[in-house]
């Protein structure tokens, strides 16, 4: 309403039932200026084309140009009849306000041109002797009962009126006092020598009082009215005298206006029809979407200025708006017609009016000055007037709308204080926009009074065009979206007692709906028979968590497998737990949930205590369950009110039946959809057990699901790894002190972990994957049925990384071993199968070599010594063994008839200083054949016995070089087969790496340690030391956190992995290395404070 000035009058309330002037008092001047001043009547009077053809043949008339004498204007109550008389008395009485601007302003160049002409051409005829001569159907006119007295004369009919009015009262005095009728010539006598235009009103008013009065000269003077128009109307055949005479009725006569008899109104316009020339003149058009004229009569009667810019903008906005057919569908458009009032404001208080028994343009004008009032008296004004601005619960409308009549008074009454209330507005999301949509359906609506829905009911995208307001939209953050998401959960909404909807029509009716029935038998289940209704919840919780079905909804995403559908619980009331490994859920159908419950139900167990007890998880309601009792209570309701539907509905016709059958079902349909929708953000609380106590976490809701509420919930604590690594389980173990350095069965480990409450929740699948993972990593082996699954042997050298060997499964009886155990004992099985022999005429042997890298390895029995429990690799051959490929080597070929023999050393790797003599024991032993020759070859060094018959041993004297070397060494029999072997020679640098730190090296330096896996193992360290730290930092809880520390000082890799443990509230796993940057001698105070790491880290020792 932006750039509009609203007319004076308007603003004055007590002008709203003077917006219709009676003739009689703007002839008296004691109606108001703005119906007795012709210039102020003209601006606010819109020109229909009614008016401008009855003025413009009027003025034919009286100029003598046609002769049509008679015009008969037609319509019922309110319908602008008075308004057009007025309009002729103004005109004729003041043609110089027809040429004023302001009367003209607003009009088409067409229309202005057609007004300012009648104004000029009655000017010319001022001249002339034009008498207006108004009979006022309510005014005194006179009658046998009560005449007019004049003094000379008395006046008894409305011919004497007439005739004293035109100062002939002589001519007519006979018939006056006799109450007879005059002939035509009479009366054609009285209009001789003037021009009259007979303004006849309201005159239905006259006769019909005349026939109801007691007085018996009234009543047989009443039958001669008719009589008088029929002769009047042909006596103004032919002359320059005019008659305007208004109906209150239909064209077609069907209808009159209510409170007249039907008879005298027809007799009336019979009596003036059967004249020649007499034609029907409607006041104004009122067809097509914009409402013909009478959207232009609004305009001219509410607003004084209408800025013709601004509107261009405002309409501009709303084509732009409109084109989203997906929201607005496919319309004619027609605001450039009905602005500043939308359409639908125009056709909904059209349908408030002809429906409605109301008084059509008078009410539509009363009506819209109160809500234009209204809106005035807001802070934000709108930008189109829209038909929800009509607020029926305005006390002014309510009595217009709803106090002619009994039907409407209902929907006055019951239905717009039940079903349009506040209260009822806050379910929605956007309550704002609830409320214009519902009060749009309202109005659109209720004047039908009709039980099944009717062309034109709202629907989503009439009811989106209606209710779309810029401002509106603005000032509450709505968005377009926001319309049909609001109309699909009012067509979801139960809450509702008297409106229907239907195939997505909308409509109220003021008997009440099924919603009712259903609400009442909700009550009663939850008042009378709680106990049903609790019945009830179970199965649909149980349905909907463990079935993973919805009411409504087919299937529930739910892809957790964590908890076994047997084992979960659903019931109001506490249920015991069989005793066994597995994980189980308790869903609680409760809110009145204490600890001690919590308790009962995760750590007892018949009497005494649960064994395992760390397996149940408890979930709850968070908040009031009454709402999921409502809900279940409202589908049971559906379920019986079916079967009364019928009984209660049927007198008004089985489409009305059909019609509330499908409501309850759409309520039973949406009541699932919303159970569905509502009842995993019920259950958000949820309890576990944690450090011998019970722990009472939120979920947040991340889907439909209650499992997937309680799976997320006991991931985002920690109680459920999100992934569990083997560093991970490592670190959980630690915790509650278990460890893999020592042997420990899967079953075992499978038990503590369901026993442990400081532990998590670890399913069997998680921790088989981190024990593969484990030994893949070659951190622990596995024995299994006397076999030992640690490293690969390959049958020749690979082309990737070395990695444990790859497990298909984990079983329960499968003994998780420790690294050193799992290699050692790996080693003794496979040592076991090494050979060199002669079977037959075969040679064959079998050994394994240990590759350091693609061109250097090392025969593993070499790498090993032998103890009193079996073979065991030397410590400081672990990590080459762990890290390096074993290869499975074979030599095999026959040997005929020739002789046969092996080379051996005993040992291929020797350490020394430089220049240090040593000696390998060399050793030829017939294989087929004896007493032959062998000669023996050396690249360096020296042999005692170069040559000699097998079988023969000799000493390789050889000097360790300043640099690693390898020789060899070369054996030739008679038979000229030869043998080669060879020896590698590293000079030794005195540093040696060992797991544990022994007395025969004190006195070394400290080079390195390597390997520390824990805070606690770093703290061991002095601080006091110069040393750097590298490695990495590993947090396992509801992430994975990780971090790299490179060179670092001690002190703050301490502070560090102090601060981050303090935060993420969990120990720390490491991997760090400790780079001593300046020698440590290893006294005996050296020695003490790190012996606590043996068997935990790797030292790197220079002997002196």
């Amino acid at each position: 309403m932006q750039k509009l000035k609203v007319w004076e009058d308007v603003l004055d309330e007590t002008l709203d039932m003077q917006v219709a002037p009676e003739l009689g008092d703007v002839i008296n001047k004691t109606a108001h200026k703005i119906y007795t001043n012709s210039e102020e009547f003209f601006k606010r009077t819109y020109f229909t084309d009614s008016m401008l053809q009855i003025l413009d043949r009027l003025i034919n008339t009286l100029s003598g140009k046609e002769r049509h004498n008679i015009f008969l204007i037609y319509s019922l109550f309110g319908g602008g009849k008075t308004h057009t008389i007025l309009t002729i008395y103004h005109a004729i009485n003041n043609p110089n306000s027809l040429v004023n601007d302001e009367t003209l302003k607003d009009y088409t160049e067409d229309k202005k041109e057609k007004i300012k002409s009648i104004g000029l051409k009655l000017k010319d005829l001022q001249t002339q002797n034009i008498k207006i001569l108004p009979i006022y159907g309510k005014g005194k006119l006179g009658q046998p009962s009560s005449p007019l007295n004049f003094g000379a004369y008395k006046v008894k009919t409305l011919w004497g009126y007439i005739g004293h009015c035109l100062g002939k009262y002589s001519i007519v005095e006979n018939d006056d006092k006799n109450l007879t009728v005059p002939d035509i010539e009479t009366l054609r006598e009285l209009l001789k020598g003037n021009k009259v235009v007979f303004l006849v009103d309201e005159i239905v008013h006259y006769i019909d009082n005349l026939y109801n009065s007691g007085n018996e000269d009234d009543r047989r003077y009443a039958k001669n009215i008719c009589k008088f128009f029929d002769t009047l109307s042909t006596a103004l055949i032919g002359t320059d005298s005019i008659m305007i005479l208004t109906l209150p009725m239909e064209k077609d006569g069907e209808k009159v206006e209510k409170g007249y008899n039907k008879e005298i109104v027809l007799s009336l316009h019979r009596a003036v029809e059967r004249v020649g020339g007499a034609e029907l003149y409607s006041p104004l058009r009122t067809e097509g979407i914009s409402g013909g004229e009478i959207v232009e009569i609004l305009k001219k009667r509410i607003f004084e200025k209408i800025d013709d810019d601004f509107k261009e903008k405002i309409i501009e906005k709303y084509r732009e708006i409109y084109s989203n057919t997906e929201i607005f569908g496919r319309f004619e458009e027609s605001l450039s017609k009905t602005y500043p009032f939308h359409p639908d404001y125009i056709a909904t208080l059209r349908t408030i009016v002809e429906r409605g028994g109301l008084q059509k343009t008078r009410d539509m004008v009363r009506i819209t000055r109160i809500v234009i009032r209204s809106l005035l008296q807001e802070e934000d004004l709108p930008t189109l007037i829209m038909p929800y601005h009509i607020n029926p619960k305005n006390e002014k409308l309510r009595g217009i709308l709803f106090g002619r009549n009994q039907v409407f008074a209902d929907y006055g009454g019951a239905v717009l204080d039940v079903d349009l209330s506040a209260e009822k507005f806050k379910r929605f999301s956007k309550p704002e926009l609830a409320e214009i949509i519902l009060r749009y359906i309202f109005l659109k609506t209720y004047p039908y009074d009709s039980p099944i829905p009717l062309e034109g009911f709202p629907k989503k995208d009439t009811l989106a065009r209606a209710v779309y307001e810029i401002n509106f939209f603005e000032k509450h953050a709505l968005q377009l979206t926001d319309i049909i998401n609001t109309i699909n959960e009012i067509e979801k909404s139960s809450s509702f007692i008297y409106l229907i909807k239907k195939d997505g029509i909308f409509w109220f009716w003021r008997v009440a709906n099924v919603s009712q029935m259903i609400e009442s038998k909700k009550e009663e289940l939850l008042t009378l028979n709680i106990v049903s209704v609790h019945k009830k919840l179970e199965e649909f919780v149980k349905k909907f968590a463990v079935e993973g079905r919805g009411l409504r909804t087919r299937r529930i995403e739910n892809n957790i497998s964590f908890f076994k559908k047997s084992n979960i619980v659903v019931s109001r009331d506490p249920q015991e737990f069989q005793d066994t490994e597995d994980y189980k859920l308790q869903i609680l159908i409760r809110d009145d949930v204490d600890k001690s419950l919590l308790y009962r139900i995760i750590y007892q167990y018949g009497t005494g205590t649960r064994t395992y007890r760390n397996t149940i998880t408890v979930c709850y309601a968070d908040k009031s369950i009454d709402k999921l009792f409502e809900i279940t209570a409202r589908i049971m309701a559906c379920d019986k009110v079916k079967g009364d539907i019928k009984a209660k509905y049927k007198s008004y016709g089985e489409e009305v039946v059909q019609i509330q059958t499908s409501m309850v079902r759409s309520i039973e349909e949406d009541t699932k959809a919303e159970f569905d929708e509502f009842v995993a953000s019920v259950f958000k609380k949820v309890a576990y057990p944690k450090d011998n106590d019970v722990e009472i976490v939120n979920a947040t809701p991340t889907s439909k699901s209650i499992l997937e509420n309680v799976y997320s919930a006991l991931i985002e604590w920690g109680k459920i790894p999100k992934k569990l690594t083997f560093e991970g389980l490592e670190y959980y173990l630690n915790e509650v002190n278990i460890t893999f350095n020592k042997p420990i069965m899967f079953s075992e480990l499978k038990s503590i972990i369901r026993t442990n409450t400081k532990l998590p929740f670890i399913t069997d699948d998680q921790l088989k994957e981190a024990i593969k993972e484990g030994v893949k990593d070659l951190k622990i082996g596995i024995e299994r049925d006397g076999r030992i699954l640690f490293k690969r042997i390959h049958q020749s050298l690979p082309n990737y990384d070395e990695a444990g060997v790859p497990l298909d499964d984990i079983k329960d009886t499968d003994i998780i071993l420790p690294q050193i155990k799992a290699l050692n004992k790996q080693i003794n099985h496979i040592l076991k199968e090494e050979k060199d022999e002669v079977v037959g005429n075969r040679y064959i042997k079998v050994w394994y070599e240990v590759y350091i890298s693609e061109d250097e390895s090392l025969p593993l029995r070499e790498l090993v010594e032998e103890t009193e429990d079996g073979f065991v690799v030397k410590p400081e051959f672990v990590d080459l063994v762990i890290n390096g490929y074993i290869v499975r080597k074979t030599e095999e070929k026959i040997i005929g008839e020739r002789n046969e023999f092996s080379l051996k050393l005993d040992r291929h790797n020797i350490e020394g200083k430089p220049g240090e003599n040593v000696d390998v024991k060399v050793i030829i032993t017939p294989l087929k054949g004896n007493d032959f020759e062998v000669n023996l070859e050396v690249d360096e060094g020296e042999l005692d016995i170069d040559h000699g018959k097998v079988p023969y041993e000799t000493t390789w004297h050889i000097k360790i070089p300043e640099a690693k070397k390898t020789y060899k060494i070369k054996a030739i029999s008679e038979d000229g087969i030869v043998k080669t072997d060879k020896i590698t020679l590293i000079p030794r640098t005195d540093i040696v790496e060992v797991h544990e730190l022994s007395e025969d090296l004190k006195g070394g330096k400290l080079l390195e340690i390597r390997g520390i896996k824990s805070s606690d193992d770093l703290n061991i360290i002095p601080e006091n030391l110069n040393v750097k730290v590298r490695g990495i930092l590993i947090i396992e809880n509801d992430e994975h956190f990780k971090a790299d520390f490179n060179n670092l000082s001690l002190d703050v890799v301490k502070y560090i992995i102090e601060e981050i443990e303090g935060v993420l509230d969990h120990k720390a796993m490491l991997d760090v290395d400790i780079i001593f940057t300046e020698e440590i001698k290893i006294d005996d105070l050296i020695f003490e404070k790190l012996r606590c790491l043996n068997k935990k880290a790797v030292f790197k020792i220079k002997k002196c």
